[in-house]
Protein backbone atom coordinates (compact mmCIF):
# COMPACT_ATOMS: atom_id res chain seq x y z
CA UNK A 1 0.00 0.00 0.00
CA UNK A 2 1.25 3.35 -0.88
CA UNK A 3 2.18 5.70 2.20
CA UNK A 4 -0.26 8.67 0.49
CA UNK A 5 -3.55 5.99 -0.22
CA UNK A 6 -4.57 5.88 3.44
CA UNK A 7 -5.45 9.61 3.00
CA UNK A 8 -7.41 9.61 0.04
CA UNK A 9 -11.14 9.06 0.58
CA UNK A 10 -12.81 6.57 -1.91
CA UNK A 11 -16.07 6.80 -1.26
CA UNK A 12 -18.53 9.61 -2.69
CA UNK A 13 -20.35 12.29 -0.47
CA UNK A 14 -23.93 12.54 -0.95
CA UNK A 15 -23.94 16.33 -0.17
CA UNK A 16 -21.97 16.92 -3.07
CA UNK A 17 -24.05 14.52 -5.20
CA UNK A 18 -27.44 15.73 -5.50
CA UNK A 19 -29.64 19.32 -6.09
CA UNK A 20 -32.95 19.79 -4.66
CA UNK A 21 -35.27 21.78 -7.20
CA UNK A 22 -37.77 23.71 -5.82
CA UNK A 23 -41.06 21.61 -6.38
CA UNK A 24 -39.60 19.07 -5.38
CA UNK A 25 -42.35 16.54 -3.25
CA UNK A 26 -42.12 13.81 -0.46
CA UNK A 27 -44.40 10.90 -1.16
CA UNK A 28 -45.49 8.25 1.33
CA UNK A 29 -45.95 4.68 -0.68
CA UNK A 30 -46.91 1.75 0.39
CA UNK A 31 -46.80 -1.50 -1.28
CA UNK A 32 -47.09 -5.09 -0.80
CA UNK A 33 -44.16 -7.34 -0.89
CA UNK A 34 -43.95 -9.88 -4.12
CA UNK A 35 -45.96 -7.41 -6.31
CA UNK A 36 -45.04 -4.87 -8.78
CA UNK A 37 -44.47 -1.37 -7.90
CA UNK A 38 -45.52 1.40 -10.41
CA UNK A 39 -44.28 5.09 -8.95
CA UNK A 40 -45.30 8.34 -11.25
CA UNK A 41 -42.68 11.05 -11.12
CA UNK A 42 -43.04 14.46 -12.63
CA UNK A 43 -40.73 16.00 -15.30
CA UNK A 44 -40.42 18.58 -17.36
CA UNK A 45 -42.25 17.99 -21.08
CA UNK A 46 -39.76 17.52 -23.50
CA UNK A 47 -39.07 20.89 -24.80
CA UNK A 48 -35.11 20.46 -26.26
CA UNK A 49 -32.33 17.83 -25.43
CA UNK A 50 -33.55 14.72 -23.79
CA UNK A 51 -32.63 14.61 -20.10
CA UNK A 52 -31.79 11.05 -18.52
CA UNK A 53 -34.60 10.05 -15.78
CA UNK A 54 -33.44 8.11 -12.75
CA UNK A 55 -34.21 5.66 -9.85
CA UNK A 56 -32.27 6.13 -7.22
CA UNK A 57 -31.49 5.33 -3.61
CA UNK A 58 -30.17 8.62 -1.03
CA UNK A 59 -27.06 8.18 0.93
CA UNK A 60 -24.18 8.10 -2.12
CA UNK A 61 -26.49 8.33 -4.88
CA UNK A 62 -27.04 5.37 -6.07
CA UNK A 63 -28.39 4.97 -9.29
CA UNK A 64 -30.37 1.81 -9.36
CA UNK A 65 -32.00 2.53 -13.00
CA UNK A 66 -31.30 5.09 -15.59
CA UNK A 67 -32.91 6.13 -18.82
CA UNK A 68 -31.41 7.13 -21.96
CA UNK A 69 -34.03 8.11 -24.05
CA UNK A 70 -37.82 8.88 -24.08
CA UNK A 71 -40.58 6.08 -25.30
CA UNK A 72 -37.83 3.12 -24.40
CA UNK A 73 -38.11 1.17 -21.34
CA UNK A 74 -34.83 1.69 -19.14
CA UNK A 75 -33.49 -1.88 -17.74
CA UNK A 76 -31.78 -2.65 -14.76
CA UNK A 77 -34.36 -5.63 -13.46
CA UNK A 78 -35.85 -5.88 -10.97
CA UNK A 79 -36.22 -1.92 -12.18
CA UNK A 80 -37.66 -0.12 -14.57
CA UNK A 81 -37.95 3.41 -15.90
CA UNK A 82 -40.58 4.29 -18.84
CA UNK A 83 -40.07 7.99 -20.15
CA UNK A 84 -42.95 9.71 -21.46
CA UNK A 85 -41.20 12.94 -21.55
CA UNK A 86 -43.68 14.60 -24.13
CA UNK A 87 -46.40 14.04 -21.18
CA UNK A 88 -44.12 15.48 -18.39
CA UNK A 89 -43.67 12.46 -16.43
CA UNK A 90 -41.97 9.16 -16.19
CA UNK A 91 -42.90 6.17 -14.71
CA UNK A 92 -40.94 4.06 -12.25
CA UNK A 93 -41.55 0.20 -12.14
CA UNK A 94 -40.28 -2.04 -9.26
CA UNK A 95 -41.18 -5.87 -10.30
CA UNK A 96 -39.78 -7.38 -7.58
CA UNK A 97 -40.87 -5.99 -4.06
CA UNK A 98 -39.61 -7.19 -0.41
CA UNK A 99 -39.59 -6.16 3.12
CA UNK A 100 -35.61 -4.76 2.51
CA UNK A 101 -36.94 -2.68 -0.35
CA UNK A 102 -38.32 -0.51 2.55
CA UNK A 103 -36.60 3.06 2.70
CA UNK A 104 -35.89 5.92 0.64
CA UNK A 105 -36.26 6.55 -2.63
CA UNK A 106 -35.69 9.35 -5.17
CA UNK A 107 -37.18 10.34 -8.57
CA UNK A 108 -34.82 12.61 -10.53
CA UNK A 109 -32.60 13.70 -13.30
CA UNK A 110 -29.20 12.20 -13.60
CA UNK A 111 -26.80 15.04 -14.50
CA UNK A 112 -24.42 12.43 -15.24
CA UNK A 113 -21.36 10.50 -14.57
CA UNK A 114 -20.27 12.65 -11.49
CA UNK A 115 -23.56 11.06 -9.83
CA UNK A 116 -25.23 14.16 -9.95
CA UNK A 117 -28.85 13.80 -9.81
CA UNK A 118 -31.83 16.78 -9.74
CA UNK A 119 -34.50 15.58 -7.03
CA UNK A 120 -37.61 15.57 -8.17
CA UNK A 121 -39.80 13.58 -6.14
CA UNK A 122 -38.63 12.07 -2.66
CA UNK A 123 -40.91 8.69 -2.20
CA UNK A 124 -40.59 6.84 0.89
CA UNK A 125 -41.68 3.49 0.14
CA UNK A 126 -43.10 1.37 3.45
CA UNK A 127 -43.43 -2.81 2.02
CA UNK A 128 -46.30 -4.73 3.95
CA UNK A 129 -46.75 -8.22 4.02
CA UNK A 130 -50.12 -10.22 2.12
CA UNK A 131 -51.01 -11.18 5.36
CA UNK A 132 -51.49 -7.85 6.85
CA UNK A 133 -53.13 -6.75 3.22
CA UNK A 134 -55.61 -9.30 3.93
CA UNK A 135 -55.99 -8.50 8.05
CA UNK A 136 -57.31 -5.11 6.88
CA UNK A 137 -59.93 -6.28 4.29
CA UNK A 138 -57.77 -6.35 1.50
CA UNK A 139 -57.69 -2.51 0.58
CA UNK A 140 -55.27 -1.46 -1.99
CA UNK A 141 -52.93 0.02 0.52
CA UNK A 142 -50.39 1.33 -2.11
CA UNK A 143 -52.90 2.51 -4.38
CA UNK A 144 -54.09 5.21 -1.46
CA UNK A 145 -50.87 7.08 -2.89
CA UNK A 146 -48.47 5.15 -5.06
CA UNK A 147 -49.56 2.87 -7.46
CA UNK A 148 -49.67 -1.15 -7.52
CA UNK A 149 -51.39 -2.46 -11.23
CA UNK A 150 -51.40 -5.95 -12.60
CA UNK A 151 -48.82 -6.66 -14.90
CA UNK A 152 -50.47 -6.76 -18.00
CA UNK A 153 -50.79 -3.00 -17.49
CA UNK A 154 -47.62 -2.63 -18.39
CA UNK A 155 -45.18 -3.00 -21.98
CA UNK A 156 -45.11 -6.27 -22.68
CA UNK A 157 -41.36 -7.14 -22.15
CA UNK A 158 -41.57 -6.71 -18.77
CA UNK A 159 -40.69 -10.43 -16.79
CA UNK A 160 -43.58 -12.24 -16.30
CA UNK A 161 -44.71 -11.50 -12.33
CA UNK A 162 -47.94 -12.19 -10.58
CA UNK A 163 -50.23 -9.26 -10.96
CA UNK A 164 -50.77 -6.79 -8.08
CA UNK A 165 -54.50 -7.12 -6.45
CA UNK A 166 -55.88 -3.97 -7.77
CA UNK A 167 -55.50 -1.53 -10.55
CA UNK A 168 -55.42 2.35 -10.85
CA UNK A 169 -56.01 4.30 -14.01
CA UNK A 170 -52.70 5.55 -15.46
Amino acid sequence: MLPWSRHVNRQPQASVCCSWVQSQKDELVWAIQDQVLSVKCPSAPLLGEHQNKTWSKPGYCLKLVTSTSPQVMAQSPPHFIWDNSAAGFFRVIVTEITKKSSGAYWCGIDRGPMKSITILKNISLVVTSSELFAERGGACLGCLVGEMKPLTSFPRFLPQIPPAPCSLPY
